[in-house]
């Protein structure tokens, strides 16, 4: 599979789907998307039961899962069938072929074993209802936040969200003018300062650079590659 991977044969995001449940096949645990914004403490009763994920049945229709369980938040204890039986399926299936048949994939293989495993299934079904507001601030990017409403998802009994880099976000002031700047995810930690810097530079004339950089910066004939890490 690493082979596959390098050969750019398959995504990172599909060797991460194989990686999760190979994981928690191996160690139990519980995976949690870096897209995902956890807003407290993990509480560890929901290791109380063999398996744990995101679920609302019937609020997704359109996803494969029904929101009977969410990938990207899921885990469990180690030895579980479930996720044993998807890392073989998944590991065996890319041993095959070089190419994904869909995107959801491994959702695709866990309704299989949903619909054939009746173990799997009860586990499943076992969990409780919970994080109803998980695509809250997903639904709501690039949108002004009513505060009152804000404040009330705040309350709520989700801690588990949804965040994406994915959408095509407004980069523009009100009167127009481009920044040519789009912030993805939460301003905690370093990030504070950068989404801080971002509003202050977009919202007038910047920081202002010292002389000796401005003629450096004049000096430049040609096109620079630069990463910040």
């Amino acid at each position: 599979l690493l082979e596959k991977l390098r050969q750019g044969k398959m995504s990172v995001t599909h060797f991460s789907d194989y990686l999760r449940m190979k994981l928690l096949a191996d160690n139990g645990g519980l995976w949690i998307d870096a897209s995902i914004f956890v807003k407290k403490a993990i509480d560890d009763k929901i290791f109380d039961k063999p398996l744990w994920t995101i679920r609302n049945p019937g609020c997704d229709t359109v996803n494969i899962s029904n929101w009977n369980w969410t990938v990207g938040v899921i885990g469990g204890w180690k030895d579980n069938v479930l996720f044993h039986t998807v890392s073989a399926v998944l590991a065996n299936y890319w041993r095959d072929y070089d190419f994904v048949a869909d995107y959801f994939l491994m959702d695709c293989v866990v309704k299989l074993v949903y619909d054939n495993s009746q173990c799997v299934r009860e586990s499943i079904d076992s969990v409780e209802p919970n994080n109803k507001g998980f695509y809250y601030f997903q639904e709501k990017a690039d949108r002004a936040l009513d505060d009152v409403d804000y404040q009330e998802e705040l309350r709520n009994n989700t801690w588990l969200y949804k965040i994406s880099w994915k959408g095509k976000y407004r980069t523009v002031l009100p009167d127009g003018t481009e920044t040519g700047l789009a912030f993805y995810g939460v301003p905690g930690g370093h990030e504070f300062t950068s989404f801080i810097l971002g509003i202050y530079n977009a919202a007038g004339p910047g920081q202002s650079l010292e002389k000796e950089i401005e003629e450096r910066i004049e000096k430049i004939t040609k096109p620079i590659h630069i990463q910040i890490m």
